[in-house]
């Protein structure tokens, strides 16, 4: 997903638009409500708009997103996990090309969903700092009081998505070692699941 904003300070008035954002992304889980609900919450407490209140909305469409796909990916790993976890299992797995092809791309997936983690926990760090600089652009208490909240809001976020992160390589590092006890500690041996 990407955000294009413009910001007249003057008029307090922002334009932005949203590109790659789906059909199912807007609906997911009642999160447009519930970003609606959270914009009200910041601005009508208030009386103040912030220019960082749109790129809020970004922030939590990308959090709902990642986090939910890390929990996904993490569940079915742990399930194969399980699964594959005594000798009959093994053995069916093992001799299941689709299967094990299966697995390597959901566990491809689950690391390209920590990166993306990390590449956002990245930009919630720099987005952090721009609400820094512009709490002394910003003039009124009203705004001030908005541009700590969201900076709060900020590191709860660049928190969570540590977490996450967390979560995902301990998930990806229990997927390698069960995989390695299953096939031997020789690797793949003569299965080729590659072919």
């Amino acid at each position: 997903m990407a955000l294009t904003m413009t910001y007249f300070p003057k008029t307090e008035i922002g334009y932005c638009t949203f590109f790659g954002c789906t059909a199912k992304t807007e609906r997911r889980d009642g999160s447009y409500n519930a970003i609606i609900s959270m914009l009200q919450n910041l601005m009508l407490s208030s009386g103040a708009i912030h220019p960082f209140i749109i790129p809020m909305v970004f922030f939590e469409v990308e959090r709902r997103r990642l986090f939910d796909a890390a929990e996904d990916e993490g569940r079915f790993l742990n399930n194969e996990i399980l699964r594959i976890g005594d000798d009959t299992s093994a053995t069916t797995w093992l001799n299941n090309d689709g299967k094990i092809r299966d697995t390597i791309n959901r566990f491809q997936k689950a690391s390209r969903i920590q990166n993306e983690i990390e590449a956002f926990r990245t930009e919630l760090s720099k987005g952090l700092d721009h609400t820094d600089a512009l709490a002394s652009v910003i003039s009124g208490p009203s705004a001030a009081d908005v541009g700590a909240r969201i900076a709060g809001m900020l590191r709860e976020t660049i928190n969570e998505a540590g977490s996450w992160s967390r979560y995902s390589k301990t998930v990806l590092d229990s997927t390698l070692l069960r995989t390695q006890m299953v096939c031997g500690t020789g690797g793949w041996g003569e299965k080729s699941v590659l072919t």
